[in-house]
């Protein structure tokens, strides 16, 4: 999902600067959180870390899109996809602030 949010031509713009792996790393524990489980925290809480971006309910949406098609193209099935889906869009009222 990563590559996709630095190539998509509606968000790309919020990752300049921001390395892959960093943000990788951010992802990944954000989402394992969200879903109930357990990691060490490389960086700033959901709030802090996007408190800056001004980010609009189309930004959050366009970051969703490209998650659920990171998951298709992997081959996730229905079900944890829609799992997944569901905790990322549980952190809306953290990351959307515009």
């Amino acid at each position: 999902a990563v590559r996709l949010h630095v190539e998509d031509d509606k968000i790309k713009a919020l990752f300049g600067g921001v390395g892959r792996e960093p943000l990788s790393q951010q992802v990944t524990y954000c989402l394992a959180v969200a879903t109930g489980g357990e990691g060490e925290d490389p960086g700033r809480d959901m709030v802090a870390a996007h408190a800056e971006l001004n980010l609009t309910n189309d930004d959050f949406l366009a970051a969703g899109l490209d998650l659920k098609t990171a998951m298709q193209t992997s081959g996730w099935g229905e079900d944890e996809s829609q799992e997944l889906l569901c905790a990322f869009f549980g952190l809306r009222a953290d990351v959307v602030t515009q």
